[in-house]
C-alpha cells in the first residue's frame, strides 16, 4: 500500500508488510471509503493498458494524463490555481502481476455541471489513452458512491495493493487543501471545511 501525505491519520500506522493482515486492513479500508466518498468523487473510470510495463511506468502515465487534463482545463499555470479547481482522484492499481488496470474515482474540479464534469472525466480518459496504444478506458457517473469506493478498495487484503491519490503528485501549496477526509467546499469563499 503506498503511503502518502495526504492520507487519513486513520491509515498512516498501516504500514504496506501490515496490509495482509484482515483487522488492520479492515480498519484501513474504512478509512479509506470514508475519505473517498467525503471528497466527492462522483465519476467512475478503469483504464486498462492490455499490455505488460512495470507499475512505476504505468503509474507515470496516469499522472501525466492527470496534469494533461488540468493544464488543458484550466490553463498552463494550473499548478499555482486554486487546488479545488483540480481533479482529484483515487487510483486503485489491480492485478499488478497479470492484467495491471486501474480503477479511479474521480471528483472532476470544482463544477456543479453535470455535463461538465462528463467532459473533464472523459478528457482524463482520453489524455490517458493517448499515451497507452491499444489500452481500453471506462468512464461512468458514480450512482451509488459507497458501491464503487467498496468495489475499488475490495483488494486492500492483498499484501501487493496499491493505491495513489491524484494529490499526492501537486505541489505542497496546492496538496495542504486535501486535509483527512475534508475537501474545501467550492463555494465558501475558499474556507476549508473541519
Amino acid at each position: 500500500m503506498a503511503l502518502n501525505p495526504t492520507l487519513p491519520k486513520a491509515l498512516m500506522p498501516i504500514r504496506p508488510e501490515q496490509a495482509h493482515h484482515r483487522q488492520q486492513a479492515r480498519r484501513a479500508r474504512e478509512a479509506l471509503l470514508a475519505w473517498i466518498n467525503d471528497s466527492g468523487c462522483n465519476w467512475c473510470l478503469t483504464l486498462n493498458p492490455n499490455r505488460e510495463l512495470p507499475l512505476g511506468t504505468e503509474v507515470g502515465i496516469v499522472r501525466a494524463a492527470f496534469d494533461d487534463t488540468d493544464r488543458d482545463l484550466l490553463g498552463p499555470r494550473y499548478r499555482f490555481k486554486d487546488a479545488r479547481r483540480r481533479q482529484l482522484g483515487f487510483v486503485f492499481a489491480e492485478h499488478l502481476r497479470s492484467n495491471l488496470h486501474f480503477h479511479i474515482a474521480l471528483r472532476p474540479g470544482d463544477t456543479d455541471s453535470l455535463e461538465d464534469q462528463r467532459r473533464r472525466a472523459e478528457h482524463l480518459a482520453r489524455s490517458w489513452a493517448t499515451r497507452v496504444p491499444g489500452g481500453t478506458t471506462e468512464v461512468a457517473e458514480a450512482t451509488c458512491e459507497e458501491g464503487w469506493s467498496r468495489y475499488i478498495t475490495k483488494e486492500i487484503y492483498r499484501p501487493d495493493f496499491e493505491f495513489w491519490s491524484s494529490s499526492m503528485w501537486w505541489p505542497e501549496r496546492q496538496r495542504r487543501h486535501v486535509l483527512d477526509s475534508s475537501w474545501a467546499d467550492p463555494h465558501s469563499g475558499g474556507e476549508l471545511l473541519q
